[in-house]
């Protein structure tokens, strides 16, 4: 599972390479995206991609520093530092859909709609084990 993660996050990161973003940023942004416009602090981040404090903020503040977001302090909760998808972040939704299509197609080639099924079920209780 180890070298597909791997393999998996080289071709994202090159497949986005010309827009400048690494494959755990490609990730916080469709995150975002897929949030919707909902208030979407570090801390969810975090959780999101379960990893440290430290290394989200890292992500995030490399992404505020290329213009993908902005970030703010909650207004109800000065503690937690909010994260939005700028304008040119926005538009980059259609370039993380088409580059997610191709991998899932790619890890996908030749495999039986009966055993996607399978495969899904199988993930979904792997994950449900470690969440």
């Amino acid at each position: 599972m180890k070298m597909i993660t791997d393999r998996v996050d080289t071709m994202i990161t090159r497949g986005l390479a010309l827009e400048q973003v690494t494959a755990s940023q490609g990730r916080v942004l469709a995150y975002l995206i897929s949030r919707d416009g909902e208030p979407v602090s570090q801390k969810d981040i975090e959780q999101y991609l379960g990893v440290s404090h430290t290394t989200a903020k890292g992500i995030v503040q490399r992404l505020e520093q290329k213009g993908w977001v902005t970030t703010a302090f909650d207004n109800e909760d000065g503690r937690l530092k909010n994260v939005y998808l700028t304008d040119t972040s926005r538009s980059f939704h259609e370039t993380i859909s088409q580059q997610i299509s191709v991998i899932e197609d790619a890890l996908l080639a030749g495999v039986e709609e009966k055993d996607r099924r399978c495969l899904r079920e199988l993930l979904k209780r792997m994950y449900d084990n470690i969440k």
